[in-house]
């Protein structure tokens, strides 16, 4: 809709928590390091006033709203400076947990340094004195280079540092002769960082940065790393086969669109491999609701499905399970010949299969019904 999705506002939240969090001299990685802290999301939500649009710039405003026994609450207010405009509204609830993963009181002396340092940083932003200047003088003479931050995001990342290596791209500054070099391989960097972070929220926002960067540098030589990337951002959010199969086929597409417009580059044959997987998910999933139509002896929906699985997906490498229920299907549906058809076909095509046998044995047992019917009716005949 040429607007934000929704999903980047609590992005956004993070973001600003984040940074309060640090400058309030309780850095998140050093609570987890040190500490042995964490602070998971358990409870939020948020008030959409207005949109945002491509390349605006915005401000987010992050307070600390109550530190209790076990959970924080932070509050959010999310502006457009250049109208001073409130495009949203939010809060986001954390439970204080230990290295274990279950909730722990809050450190009394962690909170007292989180409400302090939180209170100095209000106190701070209502003075303009020369403690403001000293600050931003400091951040000046830290400021690095974009080919510096990017030595230093290599090495956050190769130790997993995801928080820190996004921190740092987020802050790079590009000298004009920098940025046709470098401001491809910091967005690059920014979409594997928010990559690796793994849960479906960063999955989704990551997606979108890496067809951003294929959009923007199409000739770039790591314009199909991003465009496979994309892909595997929808992979990770694949579940099983019995699930809702709409990333499966956004997936296939992002793929098949490497093989498109860089079918001579590395990651084609990867894409090629995981397009065969996908369909196989989407054949599998098709299967799936074959049996829970026989199931419900709905045996003609079953039959439709397992068809439609083999006339769409001939690459399918489970066709031995699929002729067995096919054949079962009908055996069940009365219709015993055309039954016979496909369990003699995974005989014939799958001598060696696990469902040989069972197809065997159906066999078999149709054989002695047809028998059994056909001397019944000769004993139904008049004697002459």
């Amino acid at each position: 809709m040429g607007v934000a999705h929704h999903s980047h506002f609590f992005v956004w939240f993070e973001l600003g928590r984040t940074e309060l969090m640090r400058e309030a001299g309780c850095a998140y990685g050093a609570l987890e390091d040190n500490d042995g802290v964490f602070f998971p999301v358990i409870e939020a939500g948020a008030v959409f006033r207005e949109p945002a649009r491509y390349d605006e710039v915005l401000e987010i405003e992050t307070k600390l709203a109550s530190a209790g026994g076990v959970r924080v609450r932070f509050d959010y207010v999310l502006r457009r400076p250049a109208d001073s405009r409130i495009l949203a509204t939010g809060f986001t609830v954390h439970a204080s947990c230990g290295r274990d993963g279950k909730p722990a009181r809050l450190p009394e002396g962690l909170k007292s340094r989180l409400i302090a340092g939180v209170l100095c940083l209000a106190l701070a932003a209502t003075s303009l004195g020369c403690a403001g200047r000293k600050k931003k003088a400091a951040q000046t003479a830290e400021a690095l280079t974009a080919e510096q931050t990017l030595v230093r995001v290599e090495s956050a990342m190769a130790h997993h540092q995801l928080r820190k290596a996004k921190n740092l791209l987020q802050k790079v500054q590009f000298t004009q002769a920098e940025r046709l070099t470098y401001e491809p391989l910091v967005r690059l960097a920014l979409a594997d960082c928010t990559y690796y972070q793994g849960d479906d929220l960063s999955l989704i926002e990551a997606r979108s940065k890496y067809l951003d960067f294929v959009t923007l540098y199409a000739d770039h030589p790591q314009a199909p790393y991003a465009q496979f990337q994309a892909g595997m951002c929808s992979v990770k959010q694949i579940y099983s086969a019995s699930r809702d199969q709409a990333q499966t086929e956004i997936a296939i597409n992002d793929f098949r669109e490497i093989d498109k417009r860089w079918p001579t580059s590395p990651w084609a044959r990867a894409a090629r491999q995981f397009i065969g997987k996908g369909q196989d998910g989407l054949a599998e999933h098709e299967f799936l609701i074959g049996t829970f139509y026989w199931k419900k002896r709905a045996y003609r929906a079953a039959t439709d499905r397992f068809n439609k699985l083999l006339e769409t997906y001939p690459a399918y490498r489970q066709k031995d399970k699929v002729y067995y229920w096919l054949g079962r299907t009908l055996m069940d549906a009365e219709k015993p010949d055309e039954g016979r058809v496909w369990l003699d076909q995974v005989l014939n095509d799958f001598p060696r299969s696990k469902f040989a046998k069972p197809a065997k044995e159906l066999l078999a047992k149709s054989a002695k019904k047809d028998a059994a019917d056909a001397a019944k009716r000769d004993a139904a005949k008049p004697s002459s």
